[in-house]
């Protein structure tokens, strides 16, 4: 056979049996339960955080926003992103933005609680007569 057929007989077959990589890429990802674990993690420490102090609520916001990322990351990436949808279903996905989310819900519940908190207690001092023990 001459190497130009021989050369155009393998690209056929490479172009018929080329499929989607069968990898397992789901053992290095974190379940679909800590995901969601994670997710709820994110609420609560931001919220936390941030009704507290607004340097806390930065500081814990950058803190439970880089291991999402990475998570959000590996599923927009074009190589294994796709193999990650079909292998951990759409549910996974779901768990993955609810973790994006709830660092935004997390942050912004936390400081608008914590500023109620600051506006009761301005409003508390302006009611006390001057002069009164407080």
């Amino acid at each position: 056979m001459k190497p130009a057929a021989t050369l155009l007989l393998v690209a056929a077959l490479i172009h018929v049996f080329a499929s989607d990589v069968a990898a397992e890429v789901s053992d290095k990802m974190p379940a679909k339960s800590l995901v969601f674990a994670w997710a709820f993690a994110c609420i609560f420490v931001t919220a936390v955080a941030w009704s507290y102090r607004r340097w806390a609520g930065g500081l814990a916001t950058l803190l439970v926003a880089l291991p999402t990322y990475a998570i959000l990351s590996e599923l927009a990436d074009p190589f294994v992103g796709p193999a990650i949808r079909r292998e951990q279903g759409l549910v996974y996905v779901a768990a993955a933005i609810t973790a994006a989310a709830g660092i935004i819900l997390g942050s912004v519940y936390g400081n608008l609680s914590r500023r109620r908190r600051i506006r009761m207690l301005d409003f508390d001092q302006k009611k006390t007569p001057p002069g009164a023990a407080r």
